[in-house]
């Protein structure tokens, strides 16, 4: 009862951060979640296997970042604005990596680690918890194409099947903290363009890239028994 009041909770802190997350008040998101997931929940966290967990990952890694990056650079490109020094630094720091830190630990660290206690299956926790992470983006791209409103709908889906995963394996919210982070940075090219968006064609390979890993680092969990 007490690991389905967690997930409860867990589900109504994550939709109330949210609707925040565009307040810009990532470090008090942050702070918030970490204070949550261990007072309220109980929750503790891991900071070994960093390095092995690199070391085996990284691979994955380098496909998350490199081909948006490279896909967004050829959508975006030629890039017409001169971003200060200080600017990329600033917009990388606070909408680039702690975007990823505060997600990771609101939906891996609080949401998922709810549906693993509560259900003890690691491929249904995954699971779910990746269809509300998808689900929970969708205020954040209104106005945008339909066809690319549902393009990132399944691709935060499969990205949150991909970080779901890693974070299943190696129980470290750090390393997944960082993942995450890496892969915001492809987006950091929007900060060298007048455009706000991108063309279809640029969102189906990034959509195909977060699917194939999502599919391919859960396959693993379908064979694992509770």
């Amino acid at each position: 009862m007490k690991d389905l009041r967690n997930v409860l909770a867990c589900i109504g802190a994550f939709v109330l951060a949210t609707l925040h997350i565009q307040g810009k008040t990532m470090l008090v998101l942050l702070l918030f979640s970490f204070l949550f997931a261990h007072f309220i929940c109980g929750y503790t966290y891991t900071w070994k296997n960093f390095k092995s967990a690199l070391k085996e990952h990284w691979v994955s890694i380098l496909l998350v970042f490199g081909i948006p990056f490279i896909t967004l650079f050829i959508a975006l490109y030629p890039f017409t604005l001169r971003p200060s020094g200080i600017e990329i630094w600033r917009d990388g720091f606070f909408y680039y990596f702690l975007v990823g830190c505060v997600e990771e630990l609101m939906c891996r660290g609080l949401l998922l680690e709810a549906f693993l206690r509560w259900s003890k299956r690691p491929f249904f926790a995954i699971v779910l918890s990746s269809l509300l992470y998808g689900l929970f983006h969708i205020p954040s791209i209104f106005g945008q194409v339909p066809i690319l409103v549902l393009m990132r709908i399944f691709w935060s889906i499969g990205f949150g099947l991909y970080m779901g995963s890693l974070y299943v394996e190696t129980k470290n919210i750090l390393f997944v903290a960082l993942v995450h982070a890496i892969a915001d940075w492809a987006t950091i090219l929007f900060l060298f363009s007048n455009q706000n968006s991108y063309p279809a064609w640029a969102g189906a390979i990034i959509l195909l890239v977060y699917l194939f890993l999502g599919f391919s680092s859960i396959v693993p969990f379908l064979e694992e028994k509770a």
